[in-house]
């Protein structure tokens, strides 16, 4: 891309209200941006569109896709992370599996930086579907293109707290053969996921509500006030378009190879739970979809272009929590380390992630594929290619200012929490 002269960043300025006099133009003249002026629009707020820009730094190649992710194992965590839910802020990186943590972990804020910029469009395509969309239901039928039938009415996701015990639980499939019936009482969280999972299943791909509702995405993404191209929205578009073209059985693949058999896909990310069996995904019940939507009205879940090494991103992060007294309760953070490690930026991670605020039982949560350590045989589940595994930050940034760590396996086997 091309680098724009500093004169952008008055015109910015002028577009976004002034909103990015709050950093400087020494730092935004570093970023190579390609803006789009599309004019006033009604109901805009620019502060969402700001504040990307203002944390983001310049982004970088990956060779996956990363629609979804690969790491089936990534609700085995799930009870540390409910025995720490409330307040602090989340930092994660990746797609939608940042959601079923931040629904556990019930955070003032989540930020969500990943190094390509693609994964910032994803999370703005998500956030205009959270907006619409008053439950799971109707969020899943729009991702993936289905029409809601006229007598359809999904539960409100706001008046639903408590889900309905199994045993007690209406089928979609029990009354007439309707799949719809569960679904249409705003008074219980009667509809299972697995029943909804089942209707979409079932319906077809309708290419003019997939229009419908990607129109209606696209005006919402465009009052955010995040400067976009039409090769930007051409981008958004493409990743709309994938989901409701592969539907539930989308699966994560990297440029020029096909998917690995361990991956899982869109569905059985859904329907995942934890090592006890009990769902914990951020569709498995309505209240979680409820706090969730909540946070996107709210824009409380900021995706940002960053490194986890980079010179800007988790620096910013970090002003923008001290700037709040807000501390860090969790930080997912993949198998990038794999990748810092394998390229010689790891110290550099480190350092960054010294300078966050941290809760003093916040957690890091790592997925491991390659390189993991013998000591973490007892985190592997037979059928599952990956391995989840939580640390707490206070063992992280010691070690870090204790001379470090030598290797990846020795970082992702320090002190985890044992399986729960």
């Amino acid at each position: 891309m091309r680098s724009r002269p500093l004169a952008v960043v008055a015109v910015l300025a002028a577009l976004l209200g002034g909103a990015l006099l709050i950093t400087s133009p020494q730092a935004l003249e570093t970023f190579q941006w390609e803006y789009a002026v599309a004019g006033p629009r009604p109901q805009r707020d620019t502060t969402f569109g700001a504040r990307i820009l203002r944390l983001s730094e310049e982004g970088g190649y990956f060779d996956t896709d990363n629609l979804i992710s690969n790491e089936r194992s990534y609700l085995h965590v799930a009870p540390a992370l409910r025995s720490r839910a409330g307040g602090g802020a989340y930092i994660g990186v990746g797609p939608d599996q940042n959601f079923a943590y931040i629904a556990l972990l019930r955070p003032e804020i989540a930020y969500i930086i990943d190094i390509r910029r693609d994964n910032v469009l994803q999370h703005l395509l998500f956030k205009a579907l959270f907006e619409r969309s008053e439950s799971r239901f109707e969020y899943l039928a729009g991702l993936t293109g289905r029409v809601l039938p006229d007598d359809a009415h999904p539960p409100n996701a706001a008046d639903v707290t408590t889900a309905q015990p199994a045993s007690t639980a209406v089928s979609l499939t029990d009354r007439d053969g309707s799949l719809l019936s569960a679904v249409q009482s705003a008074e219980t969280d009667a509809a299972t996921l697995q029943d909804i999972v089942a209707w979409i299943d079932r319906a077809p791909l309708s290419q003019d509500e997939l229009e419908r509702v990607h129109r209606d995405v696209r005006a919402r993404i465009e009052r955010y006030g995040y400067p976009l191209t039409e090769d930007d929205y051409t981008v958004i578009r493409r990743i709309h378009e994938t989901f409701a073209r592969e539907g539930l059985s989308l699966r994560f693949s990297s440029h020029g190879r096909a998917p690995q058999p361990h991956y899982p896909t869109y569905r059985d990310l859904l329907l995942e739970t934890d090592r006890a069996g009990t769902p914990s995904s951020a569709f498995s019940d309505e209240a979680s979809y409820a706090l969730l939507r909540r946070m996107q009205l709210e824009d409380r879940i900021v995706p940002v272009v960053g490194d986890f090494a980079g010179p800007h991103a988790l620096r910013a992060i970090a002003d923008d929590l001290k700037a709040t007294d807000v501390r860090v309760k969790a930080f997912y953070t993949s198998n990038v380390e794999y990748y810092l490690f394998r390229n010689g930026a790891f110290l550099r991670f480190a350092d960054n992630a010294a300078t966050l605020p941290w809760h003093d039982e916040a957690l890091i949560i790592r997925s491991v594929f390659r390189g993991a350590s013998p000591d973490l045989a007892a985190h592997a589940v037979a059928g599952y290619g990956s391995i989840q595994v939580v640390q707490p930050a206070r063992s992280f940034l010691e070690r870090n200012r204790s001379g470090g760590y030598a290797t990846y396996a020795e970082l992702t086997a320090h002190d985890v929490l044992p399986p729960s």
